[in-house]
This record gives C-alpha cells, sequence and structure tokens, in this order.
C-alpha cells in the first residue's frame, strides 16, 4: 500500500496527464471547428457570387482539415466560376483519385474535358438513335370528338424556346408542341383558314406558312392569327402554283419552292415579290425539275430536285444565277412510291455550319456539301416517307413521317440517358423556409437547353424530393436585360462623340426598367454611373471620363481585364440575361490583360453566362484578342455606323438562348439557427436525356 505522502504527487501527476490530454482533444476539436465556420463563410460568399472570397474561405477551411472532400469540392467549384478552370480541374481531379468524388462530380470532369479538347467528340462519324416518338393518332381529342392529333406531316419549324411547329396537311393546321411533346395550340389560320398548308418557318414571333391549295404564303402571329399573305395562282410574277417548301434568310427574305412552275420564288420580308429563277439557264443547266426542299448558307441557295440525272442538290447564288448541281448518292428503290410522281426528295434543314439533312424517301441523309459526301444515314427501319426535317433548338433532330403519320426525336447516341450538364449556380434562402436555386442546363458541348418546365426537374433536400416546385423564371422566357457598358479611353478627340452617340443608342434602346452601369477601362477601372440616371447625366459623365482618362489612352495604360472584372460584378448578382459591351476602336494595349490573362478573362465570362459584345466605332477589323472573347462568349460585332444602328445587336441580347432557371420550393428542414449544412440536388430530364448537381447551403442565423 502507497504511503498517504506518496499519493499526492501522483495523482496531481494524473490530473497533468489529464488536462495536457484534454487540450490536445481542444486543439484538435478548435481545428474542426475553425474549418466549419470557414467553409461555412465559403459557402455564403460563395452563394453571394464573391468567389475571391469563397476560394480565401475554402483554401483556410482545407488548411484547418486537409482531408475534408467537401470544402475541396467546393473550393474548385469556386476557381471554376472565378475563370481558373485548370485548378477547379486539379482539385476535383485529387477527388477523383481518392474515390471521394460524386457521379456527379465525375460527369462534370468528362464534360470539360470534352469542351477543352482533351477528350474530343466522335463527330467524324456521329450515330444517332431515336428518342422519343410523337404519333399522330394519339394525341389529344378536342370538343369530345374523334378529331386526331395530326396526320400527314409535310412541313415542320421550331422556335428559340424549343417548340416544334408542325404542318398537318390532312387536317389543314398547323400545331404548336413543347419541347416535351405535348400540344400546345392548334394554328388554323383564323376566320379565312388554312388551305392544304404545306410548310412553315418561324422568323422573330412569326410564322411563314405555304398554302398549297390557296397558292400563296400566310403569315401568322403567334398565336396563330393571320397577320398578312402574299402570292396567287398564276404564271406571272409573284404568282405561284402549288408553293411547298420555304426558308427564310436573316434579313426575312422568304425563298419558296414553286413546284408547280419549277422555279424559286423571293419575296421581301413583307411580302413585296423580288425575283424568280429555277428555269434553264444556256447549254450548261437544264432547270429545276421537282423542287423541294430549300435552304440557305453563306449566299447560297440548295434546292432539292430530282432530274433525269437522278436526285440532286441543285445550288444557286442569291441573285438566282446558277452554281452548280451536286449529285445525292440516292437510287430510284431509296424513295417510296407514294412520293409526288418524279419527286423523292424532300426537306433539307441545317444540322450545323456546314452539313445538310436531307430527307429522301425512309432516310435521313447528314450530308456535306462541300466535300459532297455522306456523313451518316438516319434510318431505324419504321419510316415510311419522310418529309419535313428540322433541328430543334435543343439539337434534337425531328423527322416527320408522312405516310405513317409520325414525328420522331433523334439525339446523338453518346448523349443518351446521359448527355446533359446540370449545374446548380447560386442558391438564395435569405426568405428561409423558401429556398430558390438558380439552375443551368446545358448539353456536353455547352449549348443550353431551353423550353424546360416544372415536368423536366426534380430537386431534392437531403435526398427527399421536394413535391412544391416552381419554375419562376426562365432564360428563355424572361426578355429583362442587365447590361454593363464599357468605355475604352481614346486619345483621338474625333471618337468622343462617337462613344457619345453609342452610349445615347444603347440608352434609347435598352428598356427603361432595365439596368444599365457605365464603366471605363483606363489604368484603374472605374464606375462612373448605373440607371436610373438620366441620359443627360451618362452622356455628361461619359465625356468626363474620357476626359480624364486621356492620358492613359496616350500612354497605351488601359486594364481590360480589370474592367471586365469590375463590370461583371453587377450582373452576377441578378438577371439570367449578362451582356457586357465594349465600346471603341477595337484596338487593345499592352496593358490590357497584364493582371488577368486573355484565357482566363475569357473562361470566367463563360463561366458565368456572361456574354461580351463590341461596338466598333471605326469601321475595320477589332484586334485578335476583342474577336477571341466575342467568339469564346457567343457575343456579337457590330458596326456604330451600320443601316440599322445597334438595334439588331438589342434584339440578339433579348432573344439568345439561355438554359438558365430559377426554381423554388419549401423546405422542411430544422435550421438550427444557420449552424446546419443542408445538401440539395437537381436534376434534369429531356426524355431520355439527364444530368445532376449536387450542392448545398446554409440557412440565416436568424431563422
Amino acid at each position: 500500500m502507497m504511503p498517504r505522502g506518496r499519493m499526492l504527487p501522483v495523482a496531481l501527476a494524473g490530473v497533468v496527464v489529464f488536462l495536457l490530454g484534454g487540450l490536445r482533444a481542444e486543439a484538435i476539436d478548435m481545428d474542426a471547428a475553425r474549418a466549419q465556420e470557414e467553409f461555412r463563410w465559403g459557402v455564403e460568399a460563395y452563394h453571394a457570387t464573391r468567389f475571391s472570397d469563397a476560394i480565401v474561405a475554402f483554401t483556410r477551411a482545407l488548411a484547418f482539415k486537409p482531408e475534408d472532400p467537401l470544402a475541396r469540392e467546393w473550393l474548385g467549384r469556386a476557381f471554376f466560376r472565378s475563370g481558373f478552370e485548370d485548378a477547379a480541374v486539379n482539385e476535383w481531379d485529387l477527388l477523383a483519385d481518392r474515390d471521394a468524388a460524386g457521379a456527379y462530380l465525375l460527369s462534370r470532369l468528362e464534360v470539360l474535358q470534352y469542351r477543352r479538347g482533351i477528350a474530343p467528340f466522335e463527330d467524324s462519324d456521329p450515330r444517332f438513335s431515336r428518342s422519343h416518338l410523337i404519333r399522330g393518332g394519339e394525341g389529344p381529342r378536342t370538343g369530345g370528338g374523334d378529331v386526331p392529333f395530326f396526320q400527314r406531316p409535310t412541313g415542320a419549324a421550331t422556335d428559340l424556346e424549343g417548340n416544334l411547329y408542325l404542318v398537318s396537311l390532312a387536317t389543314q393546321e398547323i400545331l404548336k408542341i413543347s419541347p416535351n411533346g405535348r400540344l400546345v395550340r392548334r394554328f388554323r389560320g383564323g376566320f379565312q383558314s388554312l388551305n392544304r398548308p404545306f410548310d412553315v418557318q418561324w422568323h422573330q414571333g412569326k410564322l411563314f406558312v405555304t398554302e398549297f391549295g390557296a397558292h400563296r404564303v400566310a403569315i401568322l402571329d403567334e398565336r396563330g392569327n393571320r397577320i398578312g399573305q402574299f402570292g396567287e395562282r398564276g404564271l406571272g410574277e409573284g404568282q405561284m402554283v402549288g408553293p411547298q417548301y420555304l426558308a427564310l434568310d436573316g434579313d426575312g427574305h422568304v425563298y419558296v419552292t414553286d413546284w408547280g412552275r419549277r422555279r424559286v420564288s423571293v419575296f421581301s420580308p413583307e411580302g413585296e415579290y423580288l425575283l424568280s429563277f429555277g428555269g434553264p439557264s444556256g447549254n450548261t443547266f437544264s432547270g429545276l425539275h421537282y423542287p423541294a426542299g430549300i435552304a440557305l448558307r453563306d449566299g447560297r441557295v440548295y434546292v432539292a430536285d430530282r432530274d433525269t440525272e437522278g436526285a440532286a442538290l441543285v445550288v444557286f447564288d442569291t441573285a438566282g444565277n446558277h452554281l452548280e448541281r451536286i449529285p445525292l448518292p440516292l437510287e430510284d428503290e431509296d424513295f417510296s412510291p407514294s412520293g409526288v410522281a418524279g419527286g423523292g426528295v424532300e426537306g433539307l434543314a441545317w444540322y450545323d455550319e456546314s452539313r445538310l439533312l436531307v430527307a429522301a424517301g425512309r432516310q435521313v441523309l447528314l450530308f456535306d456539301p462541300l466535300q459532297r459526301n455522306v456523313v451518316t444515314v438516319i434510318d431505324d427501319a419504321e419510316r415510311k416517307r419522310v418529309g419535313p426535317v428540322a433541328v430543334d433548338a435543343n439539337g434534337r433532330i425531328l423527322v416527320g413521317d408522312i405516310d405513317g403519320s409520325e414525328v420522331a426525336l433523334f439525339e446523338p447516341e453518346g448523349t443518351l440517358y446521359s448527355g446533359l450538364d446540370v449545374q446548380i449556380e447560386q442558391v438564395l434562402a435569405g426568405n428561409f423556409p423558401r429556398v430558390a436555386l438558380l439552375v443551368a442546363v446545358h448539353d456536353r458541348a455547352g449549348r443550353p437547353l431551353v423550353g424546360l418546365s416544372r415536368e423536366n426537374f426534380v430537386i431534392s433536400e437531403r435526398a427527399v424530393p421536394r413535391q412544391d416546385l416552381r419554375v419562376e423564371a426562365t432564360g428563355s422566357s424572361l426578355r429583362d436585360l442587365d447590361l454593363s457598358v464599357i468605355l475604352q479611353p481614346l486619345a483621338e478627340e474625333d471618337l468622343w462623340d462617337d462613344s457619345l452617340q453609342a452610349l445615347s443608342d444603347l440608352l434609347a434602346l435598352l428598356p427603361a426598367g432595365d439596368p444599365l452601369g457605365l464603366y471605363i477601362a483606363g489604368s484603374s477601372p472605374e464606375l462612373l454611373l448605373t440607371r436610373p440616371a438620366t441620359e443627360a447625366r451618362f452622356l455628361r459623365r461619359a465625356r468626363e471620363g474620357l476626359h480624364s482618362w486621356k492620358s492613359d489612352a496616350v500612354g497605351g495604360n488601359l486594364a481590360l481585364d480589370s474592367a471586365l472584372r469590375l463590370a461583371a460584378v453587377p450582373l452576377l448578382e441578378r438577371g439570367l440575361r449578362r451582356n457586357i459591351v465594349f465600346v471603341g476602336d477595337g484596338s487593345v494595349s499592352d496593358t490590357a490583360f497584364d493582371e488577368y490573362g486573355l484565357q482566363e478573362v475569357a473562361t470566367f465570362l463563360r463561366n458565368n453566362a456572361i456574354r461580351f459584345h463590341c461596338v466598333l466605332l471605326e469601321s475595320r477589323s477589332p484586334a485578335a484578342e476583342i474577336r477571341f472573347l466575342v467568339e469564346e462568349t457567343g457575343g456579337t460585332l457590330r458596326y456604330l455606323y451600320e443601316p440599322e444602328g445597334l438595334a439588331p445587336m438589342l434584339r440578339d441580347f433579348q432573344h439568345h438562348p439561355s438554359g438558365r432557371y430559377w426554381l423554388t420550393y419549401t423546405s422542411e428542414a430544422d435550421s438550427d439557427f444557420g449552424r446546419v449544412y443542408l445538401p440539395v440536388s437537381a436534376e434534369a430530364r429531356l426524355f431520355v436525356r439527364s444530368g445532376r448537381d449536387e450542392m448545398g447551403y446554409f440557412p440565416p442565423s436568424d431563422r
């Protein structure tokens, strides 16, 4: 037994050991607590679009807790939105190497590899599979009667929101069908009705419809009301006999294949007759025989025909001069016996910038007219007679079967059962338990998916799907714009008035309620003024800025990179349509991208859905850096004094496809005074294509 005098030192030693052990345990807990606090600050900064602050916070969180996969994933997100894509990929690759990356993150890495050219698409030999079939006899009935969905589809067109306009020849109407294949509205041409409608094209909110029975072209508004028409039966100028297919150029000129007269007639957007062509031309061209589908590209007019030598694309310039005949590798047995006598080739539509879809018999050719070769054949052995073909805003090929009264949707095989890139860009929980998510949906090539609705989304919180989900706003449906204008300081005072004219034009064209911020790209870029200031104040402040920063222009000391970052800040905080307009002479100084590299700036803008545009004050080609930013972000170049001024640029702002959606739901989670991290996921589906993303948020601390 130990003497009582020896017990006290031993007991004290035990207390010391206990305390030291407790301190070591407390230190470990403190690291975890600090990591959690930094992580929370990072998440809140990210959702407030303060990505630089988020990078700092997540980096600190990892310093306290290096193996935290969630903090590393968020750090990658913050790098990505800041334009540092390589750094983002490095963080996510670390997680993948440790088997700590979820399926959604692995999918994101794969998409980035495709877009960065590391694993390019196998596009040299594309294959397509049918993803959906719409049967004409299985659609909704109207008025309690036995009215089919559609019969004998002969023409098809699409709009910027992904809707399909389908001509039903047998029922003499046009059907508007949603991207999900649902009937939206039937158009019958108003009081006068449509007389054997054959083809349709959508252009800036109007539908142009060939009426085979009335030998004219009808113009309908978006509700199907007839607002105009042109043409009549006859052999004279402006007259037609059995018009079939039509195409419109960028300025709205209408090209119609006149089957009865074996020619193409051209009309102005208002319906004024301009010219006809397609007749014999000397000894080199015997004239069109059975003109059908028509397509326009780069000043060339392609007409599908079948003459004594077989099927071909006959090419003209826009003045009607015959250029060449491109034979199509088709034989008599390729065509359906129910086709128009002597005909065979039907609709034409551009699949991309260089390849045409050619409807012929039971199949569709993806044809390269410049290389004169068939890239692939779309043929699932179920078509009877293909007529209309079109490509919708979501990249799907629409193929109509005239005799089978069906419409099939085809998509690249690699996109089936995946193929969508879904990103939760922002979570707003200031009105908790009401939560709002900004979700972007693109295909793997980066093209936005438009026209999605409630039925296309599944939002889950803590792995539980939310049933009260609502789509509050979409980038395609909203026309509200968020605009930042950056003035280039100019040494030549003669150009200052041109800069002010450009600003005045933009202020006049932009709706009064839409925000606009004015910046100047000097050595230290600065915000000059924002709406709701008057136009007079904008112009006065702009002139003062140009005068104050003239010395920077003379010295070539302009920081365009910093100006773009500064002008982007308010755009990130609001809106679905984000645009920056740079007004200048098109030159770029040596210091323009000293702080941030050109590639990083372009990636920053692109990853935040900000489009860069340039208004040129002089009619000349801009610097390579300006062209690069425009191309990388999908922007536009416009000379100030072009005939239509800047109006086309503003129309582009309002109608450019946007695959971004504000979704809301009511959370049932306990906020725990803002201490709990609530994981959320978003899944988007369009028929057999799908994609998913996961992230999370912290509720407000006062709830």
